[in-house]
């Protein structure tokens, strides 16, 4: 038990740490001045970013990625410290329910810019902070597990009406921003990003 925290708390501090690394070199990279055009394998004209760590990336792609690196180093960094802190003080099953969320929520970022972002020098990081979260994840889901075993119904979560209400309508919105994108680039023949920039361009 008093392994399984050490570890918890070795790879809280690897969390954070590499996420303030990967974010800080992203932020840096929001320059639009250096962006260049480029053919891709179908034989579209495609803008790339052309600057920082991102160069590499399209200019439909880079912005995305540096607004997660704002949304994760502004509001998910500080939240990680104070629950990680929290939960190696408290040692309560709400606050390790806390930490595993919002594992989970790094771990999805990790995977997307392990999967998403051109191969560029920050790779191994990248690698690293999936790796990181996913044995945290993998950890906390353990351990909750054996905690619900041992005292069941304890990990229950209740949801409210808001909660359905807030989940249903954020799908929606997803829903209705994307498909009407995807289904006319479908019909098009184009690529999302061609379509995307486009509009962009002519201040559609």
């Amino acid at each position: 038990m008093n392994n399984a925290k050490q570890i918890l708390k070795l790879l809280s501090v690897l969390t954070i740490l590499l996420t303030l690394v990967v974010t800080t070199f992203g932020l840096c990279s929001f320059n639009t001045g250096q962006a260049y055009e480029a053919v891709n394998q179908y034989g579209e004209n495609i803008r790339m970013w052309g600057s920082g760590i991102y160069s590499h990336d399209s200019y439909f792609k880079a912005p995305i990625f540096i607004g997660s690196d704002f949304t994760i180093l502004i509001l998910v960094v500080p939240l990680t410290i104070i629950t990680f802190w929290k939960t190696n003080q408290k040692q309560s099953i709400e606050y390790l329910i806390r930490s595993f969320s919002i594992s989970s929520l790094l771990l999805y970022y990790a995977a997307s810019l392990a999967l998403g972002v051109t191969y560029n020098h920050l790779h191994l990081v990248y690698i690293a902070l999936f790796s990181v979260c996913l044995f945290s994840v993998s950890l906390m889901f353990a351990k909750l597990h054996s905690i619900d075993i041992q005292q069941p119904k304890v990990c229950l979560c209740h949801y409210t009406k808001g909660m359905k209400v807030f989940l249903l309508i954020s799908g929606i919105s997803l829903f209705s921003a994307w498909l009407p994108d995807i289904i006319i680039s479908i019909t098009k023949g184009t690529s999302l990003e061609i379509y995307w920039i486009y509009f962009v361009a002519n201040d559609i």
